[in-house]
């Protein structure tokens, strides 16, 4: 999802079953490999296979680490064409009615509260919620790690817990496009990770997942989601959370000492 120091950054991204896939360690923006990048991401993995092998090896090593640029060369444009390329109608060929008015609005909704979920789940260190947000057969490109939703919710808190103090995820700008039981979305986000170490540092990072969701049983879900990164920066850690009119609030923990869980178990 954007964090994670680069000691972390230079762990072999793996597929679901194991297998390694390329990985980019720099991605020139408005490049081909950033647009090959994301068309590789957004597709299933045993697709994104056979058009790997269509590209040029200097081309394909830079794969799986799409970034963010401006039309037509931006990873997040190329996801979202690719994601929505099945789709037969738009909402615009069709008058909507007011049921399906109220359909589109009650599915919009339901699609963007799986990302306060995700955020939540990967601030809190909480594997569950995170994996709630998925689909059991999900996938999910986020940088520092590539590879099956399951095994995301628990490792990225691994991740996590080895490198920061504490992280933040806004999640912000949704995009969604409805289609059935099927929708493509972009939604914005900026986290903030303090890292541990001798020199601490606080960083910043912008960008937007470029998802594709499902309604399976009646309940949407996210079944693939990719990170694409915008922009990011850092500095020396300011860490003022004990100090003046900070040293007295309620404090934000990852796990479940996190007053949230407390809050949540008392409303019943």
């Amino acid at each position: 999802d954007g964090l994670g120091d680069a000691a972390y950054r230079q762990r072999p991204a793996t597929a679901p079953g194991g297998g390694a896939l390329p990985r980019s360690t720099h991605v020139q923006n408005g490049s081909l490999a950033n647009a090959a990048s994301a068309l590789c991401a957004g597709l299933d993995y045993s697709i994104s296979r056979r058009v790997a092998r269509c590209i040029s090896p200097a081309v394909r090593g830079q794969l799986i680490r799409p970034q963010g640029a401006h039309f037509p060369w931006d990873a997040g444009g190329a996801l979202m064409a690719a994601h929505a390329s099945a789709k037969k109608t738009t909402n615009e060929d069709f008058p909507m009615d007011e049921q399906t008015a109220l359909e589109e609005v009650v599915a919009q909704q339901a699609i963007a509260e799986l990302g306060c979920r995700y955020a939540r789940g990967v601030d809190r260190g909480d594997p569950e919620i995170i994996r709630s947000a998925f689909h059991d057969d999900a996938s999910i490109v986020s940088g520092v790690f590539n590879g099956a939703a399951i095994e995301f919710a628990t490792a990225i808190g691994a991740m996590l817990d080895e490198g920061s103090v504490r992280v933040a995820h806004t999640v912000t700008n949704h995009w969604i496009d409805v289609d059935g039981d099927n929708a493509v979305g972009e939604s914005y986000v900026v986290a903030f990770q303090g890292t541990k170490g001798d020199v601490p540092q606080d960083v910043m990072t912008g960008g937007r997942y470029i998802d594709r969701y499902e309604r399976r049983g009646g309940e949407w879900k996210i079944s693939h989601r990719t990170f694409v990164m915008d922009w990011t920066t850092t500095a020396d850690s300011k860490d003022l959370m004990g100090l003046g009119m900070f040293e007295d609030m309620v404090k934000g923990e990852r796990g479940k000492t996190d007053p949230i869980y407390a809050h949540w178990q008392s409303a019943g």
